[in-house]
C-alpha cells in the first residue's frame, strides 16, 4: 500500500502488528483534549511485526528468563518478543 506522506500528520508504531486501533483512539482522544486536532485519516499506523506471520511470531517468543516486551496481534491475539 503506497502512503501519500502529504497527507499525513502523524505516524503511530507499535512493536507489535498494526493497526493497534485500541491505542491509536486513546492516544488520538489525548491529543485532541489538549488542544490539538488530528482529523480523521491524518495519520497512519506501522507495526515492527506487520510482515510476520503466526508462526513466525510465535518464534519469537523470549526463552525462559528473558527479558521481553509485550504486545497484540493484528488479530487480537497475544504477542511477546525479545
Amino acid at each position: 500500500m503506497m502512503i501519500d506522506a502529504r497527507k499525513h500528520v502523524a505516524a503511530f508504531v507499535t512493536i507489535g502488528q498494526s493497526p493497534r486501533d485500541d491505542m491509536v483512539d486513546e492516544i488520538v482522544s489525548i491529543i485532541d483534549r489538549d488542544g490539538f486536532s488530528l482529523p480523521p485519516g491524518a495519520f497512519v499506523q506501522y507495526g515492527a511485526l506487520d510482515l510476520v506471520d503466526e508462526a513466525g511470531v510465535a518464534d519469537l517468543f523470549p526463552r525462559r528468563g528473558a527479558n521481553d516486551c509485550w504486545s497484540q496481534g493484528s488479530n487480537g491475539s497475544d504477542c511477546e518478543s525479545l
